[in-house]
């Protein structure tokens, strides 16, 4: 669950606050030589984002996230992480961009990933994100004055990283996968809008900050939706 809330700066220059919480859920099953985990964890995190317009090409969109992510047993300052992202976007045609920058995740295993690659409208059906860690290819199938539906394939790089407590020990669970996706959404300037999308999710890992041994995860398929207003 999140809110967006936007504040003009100025007329080129919005500041973008996003307060956001989430929980996550995991169960090993009766998978043998599986590690402990914790049967849930949460997220409490800020994202202050700046977005802003240079002149009629560049523009850059810059961003701080702290959070709390923990089971709430490991309390110590191990639970927050600090994100970030800067990104330069330059449009050299109406419907070519392209976009360059860097994520930072805070995480052990995957403390930074490449934020680049290009945005082509070669038409308005069509909205190509060929752009890192989550490309998406769409086509808008049906358009009203107040809403347009799209489908789209997309891939995504998942996961996250939590301060736990395990066998009586602090530690830090770091997971990570990527993930297949297919799925349609409505998107519209007001209102409601929905998403709803299935996938397939692989390379899939749980590293510990300890040294205690990494637990590879199955494969396994997804399910997911969202609604916002």
């Amino acid at each position: 669950a999140f809110s967006v809330w936007a504040l003009p700066l100025t007329p080129r220059s919005p500041l973008i606050l996003t307060p956001g919480f989430g929980v996550h859920f995991f169960s090993t099953g009766d998978q043998p030589g599986t590690p402990e985990l914790p049967s849930e964890v949460y997220d409490f995190y800020l994202d202050v984002r700046l977005l802003y317009k240079h002149n009629e090409r560049w523009s850059f969109d810059l961003a701080v996230t702290p959070g709390w992510y923990s089971d709430f047993e490991n309390n110590t300052s191990e639970a927050l992480r600090i994100g970030a992202r800067a990104l330069s976007i330059v449009t050299w045609t109406p419907t070519l961009k392209t976009v360059g920058g860097i994520v930072y995740l805070d995480r052990d295993d995957f403390p930074f990933v490449p934020g680049a690659g290009i945005i082509w409208n070669p038409t308005p059906d069509w909205d190509i994100q060929v752009i890192m860690p989550k490309p998406k290819f769409a086509y808008r199938f049906d358009a009203t004055p107040v809403r347009e539906r799209w489908v789209y394939v997309a891939g995504e790089f998942g996961g996250g990283a939590w301060a736990i407590e395990s066998m009586g020990y602090n530690d830090v669970m770091n997971y990570s996968d990527l993930r297949f996706l297919v799925g349609m959404e409505q998107r519209g300037a007001g209102g409601a809008a929905f998403r709803v999308e299935a996938g397939y999710v692989f390379a899939r890992k749980v590293e510990f900050r300890s040294g205690a041994p990494d637990f590879d995860p199955d494969d396994a398929w997804l399910i997911r939706g969202a609604v916002t207003y």
